[in-house]
């Protein structure tokens, strides 16, 4: 008996328990629906945590010894409200609750003909099957691509903001899922990070448009370009050029359209250029 419990003695001794001592936290201190908020560990381990947020995985990236920085969102299709982040480091768990504030939408009135509003059987079947093709392509998982901070494609103004509300003809909503920098035809629209281009092509509301994977589940669309500069599979840095400033697909005139999905969500472009990175 006595051998059998010096053994086990030794076995703890020599193969103890993984425990770590971290620190969680989250900012901005303020969060809306679809914004982009950063989760810190500070932990003086090396490891490979994880999070989860809802039904979402949050990837992390050590920027130090011991360090993570991981992106999340709860996207703007989550009801307002509080929500458990769990976050996973070798065998130690830390929750950390957030509350999500309801987004300020505007309600614009637009007035369009009908056949910039009711498709066509056959321009439906086009426009749902090019959606399915990018959701495909969005929920693909790749690894850490981007780097240090997120920013703008243009340096012009933003015309349409996230999250408005659009009557069109006075009864058809619609959320605007993304926001509109006005531009001029022919103004050069840069990559917001680095990544690999996952699609390009010329789809029916889009026109010419160019997706890019920055990995960790994010990915930024492009829309209504005069001209793509890029090819699939091409990798590139923050700021390189991918297309020109058009009016192609469903547009009133020049301007560009910018989303992005984290996780398949819909999130707000605008919070995650203001984040410290």
């Amino acid at each position: 008996m006595l051998k059998n419990i010096a053994a086990l003695i030794l076995v703890f001794i020599l193969y103890p328990a993984t425990a770590f001592c971290f620190d969680v936290s989250v900012s901005p201190g303020t969060i809306r629906q679809g914004d982009v908020f950063v989760v810190r560990i500070k932990s003086g381990e090396i490891a490979d945590p994880y999070g989860i947020v809802g039904k979402n995985k949050i990837n992390f990236h050590m920027t130090s010894p011991g360090n993570y920085i991981g992106l999340s969102s709860t996207g703007i299709e989550q009801p307002p409200g509080n929500y458990n982040i769990r976050v996973h480091l070798g065998n130690e768990t830390k929750t950390v609750r957030i509350h999500v504030r309801a987004i300020k939408s505007k309600k614009i009135l637009i007035q369009l003909p009908d056949d910039k509003v009711t498709l066509s059987p056959e321009d439906e079947r086009r426009a749902e099957n090019e959606i399915s093709i990018m959701r495909a392509k969005w929920l693909k998982r790749t690894g850490h691509l981007w780097h240090g901070r997120f920013s703008p494609p243009l340096e012009t103004a933003v015309s349409t903001k996230f999250g408005i509300l659009r009557i069109i003809n006075g009864h058809k909503k619609s959320i605007h899922k993304g926001v509109d920098y006005r531009g001029r035809r022919g103004m050069r629209v840069k990559a917001i990070n680095s990544g690999v281009v996952s699609l390009t092509g010329r789809q029916f509301f889009g026109g010419n448009t160019v997706m890019i994977d920055h990995g960790d589940g994010i990915f930024s669309i492009y829309m209504h370009l005069d001209k793509i500069l890029v090819k699939e599979g091409q990798r590139i840095n923050r700021s390189d050029v991918i297309g020109l400033v058009g009016s192609t697909g469903r547009a009133t005139g020049p301007h560009l359209h910018l989303t992005v999905k984290w996780e398949g969500l819909t999130v707000n472009p605008l919070s995650l250029f203001s984040l410290p990175l």
